[in-house]
């Protein structure tokens, strides 16, 4: 299957990904203008890329598939990646903790998050300086003694194989007894994420 590269409309349309409302009738997270974005990646230094800024543009925060994914926003907020990648930062801002660490956490960009087993799902702003979009799964009760694995080259790849894909499991890295059981549709019985967008409720 071709996938569309920069049409994530399309895209859903053609994986079959249904959009679900917010619950309780709460109105959806506003998408990000190009403006916002433009002044999100100024104050994090961080070009994103072009793939990632397209969903942000065109689909907005919100959960597809097994992961949480965080897009610039007009308020510093939860589904802003802003506020996740400072969370993450303030999590190993301890002197002693960080010279520990066995990764760059404080060059990393926090960017999606696992729903079943917490990972982060990060660029690092140094290589992505250089062109490298390279995406790391990020355990935060591991961080210091194991280097996160690679999950994806380009943000279009983990949304294929991350939170649409089985990638999680097939690296090992996924405890299956602690997914839903409410999600019983075909490809849930196959081991796949189920194929639904849930955008995040207005802050």
């Amino acid at each position: 299957m071709e996938t569309p590269k920069n049409d994530w409309n399309q895209f859903f349309i053609q994986y079959g990904i249904e959009r679900k409302s917010v619950p309780f009738g709460l109105p959806p997270v506003e998408i990000a203008k190009s403006q916002q974005i433009k002044e999100c990646s100024e104050e994090l230094s961080f070009v994103f890329p072009t793939d990632y800024e397209n969903f942000a543009l065109q689909i907005g925060p919100g959960t597809l598939g097994r992961c949480r994914i965080y897009c610039p926003t007009a308020s510093y907020s939860v589904p802003d990646l802003r506020f996740q990648t400072s969370l993450l930062k303030t999590h190993f801002s301890d002197p002693d903790l960080a010279s520990k660490l066995v990764f760059p956490i404080h060059d990393s960009i926090v960017f999606a998050q696992d729903i079943h087993e917490n990972y982060l799902f990060v660029w690092l702003r140094e290589a992505a300086a250089k062109g490298d979009y390279t995406i790391y799964c990020l355990d935060r009760s591991n961080a210091l003694k194991v280097k996160p694995p690679r999950v994806a080259k380009t943000f279009l790849q983990f949304v294929e194989k991350v939170c649409l894909g089985r990638l999680i499991q097939d690296l090992g890295l996924s405890n299956d007894d602690d997914e839903d059981e409410d999600e019983d549709d075909s490809d849930n019985e196959k081991g796949l994420p189920p194929k639904t967008f849930k955008p995040f409720a207005a802050q």
